[in-house]
């Protein structure tokens, strides 16, 4: 089977660690045996010269365009924007085969593949990934252009029954099937088990700079645990976005410089050996469909203190650590003593078998092979 992965991220030379789990779908389904390419448009603040590239060196045959991304208001900009992409889809065909299947990864490739598919008949499923939908409101030009995208669409993938419950909640009423997405266990392996003679215990949270992640609440609440915490703590913080800014302004007043660090952006790899050295994973996001960086940690072993955000509920046990409620500081407060003090009494052992089991490769890969296999007889 010849598969044409179209994912609305991607990494870059700019942005190594974007898409870094949908790529690593697509590594493992090329293991699996099927010729998997990647075909993709990185939209956001480049000149709209439309150059092309072909990433060399790469184990899957990737063909990125780069422009400008017009404003959904704007109708012709956007047809525009589609024609673009049957462009980029005849140039990738000019130097591999005609795929029998494409896969879409969030709504705006989702059109991608609603047109291609239009245009040459190449029947296409989609993955919905957005946490977004499960806010109380989507604008109806969204809902709009969602519902034609999905229409034709042969499968409707959810990474979660929270995000799938939300599209029904918006009127989006589409059969849909729930595969997580998948964590690279061949990456994300378990954390060194010797002893560190380090005696602060090292919280980690992974995510963009948005208000939705939670961040800034995060460090309000942790500066006020710090106040009577029985033992050392420091926060570290990964990520890139608009609110870096009054991350590091309220870092700064609360007087954390000791205390807390910003981390940029890394690619897997180095995301991986950063959690090397990480005791325990945060996550307080107001809503999340999944949690890829949480999938991750649990992957390696991490455990956790978790918001009851959406997706994360479904897959996160006591096994793993603490679930507590959405910017909730006494329970804050409560679960980081607590992680403080007992993190080693939480078996690495088992969070990452639990996390092998439902997002390694043996559990993601035969359930998107069969789903395949069915849209094209």
């Amino acid at each position: 089977m010849n598969l044409l992965i179209l994912p609305s991220w991607y990494r870059t030379a700019e942005n190594p660690s974007g898409g870094a789990f949908i790529r690593a779908q697509a590594l493992a389904l090329q293991e699996a045996g099927l010729q998997v390419g990647v075909l993709f448009g990185d939209w956001g603040p480049h000149v709209p010269l439309f150059p092309v590239e072909e990433a060399p060196r790469e184990r899957l045959p990737t063909l990125t365009a780069r422009g400008f991304f017009p404003p959904r208001r704007f109708r012709p900009l956007q047809r525009a924007w589609l024609r673009k992409h049957l462009l980029l889809f005849e140039r990738y065909l000019q130097s591999h085969p005609h795929p029998d299947l494409l896969h879409a990864h969030g709504y705006p490739a989702a059109q991608v593949a609603a047109a291609i598919s239009q245009a040459t008949g190449t029947p296409y499923i989609v993955t919905l990934h957005y946490s977004g939908f499960l806010g109380e409101k989507i604008s109806e030009r969204l809902k709009k252009e969602l519902a034609f995208s999905l229409r034709n669409a042969k499968a409707i993938l959810v990474i979660s029954r929270a995000l799938a419950t939300a599209l029904e909640r918006h009127g989006l009423e589409f059969p849909t099937k729930c595969v997580p997405n998948l964590v690279d266990e061949a990456l994300f392996t378990p954390r060194p088990q010797k002893k560190s003679a380090r005696k602060t215990v090292r919280f980690v949270t992974v995510g963009s700079l948005i208000p939705r992640k939670g961040h800034l609440w995060l460090v309000e609440t942790f500066a006020d645990w710090l106040e009577s915490a029985k033992l050392p703590a420091e926060l570290h913080i990964v990520g890139e976005g608009p609110l870096e800014g009054n991350l590091r302004k309220a870092i700064r007043r609360l007087g954390l410089g000791g205390r807390v660090r910003l981390h940029s952006e890394r690619p897997p790899e180095a995301l991986n050996a950063l959690l090397d050295t990480c005791d325990v994973f945060l996550l307080p996001s107001r809503a999340e469909t999944f949690g890829v960086a949480l999938a991750e940690a649990l992957m390696k072993g991490l455990p956790a203190v978790v918001n009851r955000c959406g997706g994360p509920e479904e897959f996160f046990t006591p096994d793993c650590g603490r679930l507590v409620d959405v910017e909730a500081p006494t329970a804050w407060h409560q679960a980081l003593e607590h992680m403080a003090s007992h993190h080693t009494d939480y078996a690495s052992e088992r969070i990452r078998a639990h996390a092998l089991q439902l997002f390694g490769k043996a559990a993601v890969v035969p359930r998107l092979m069969e789903i395949y296999a069915s849209v094209l007889h």
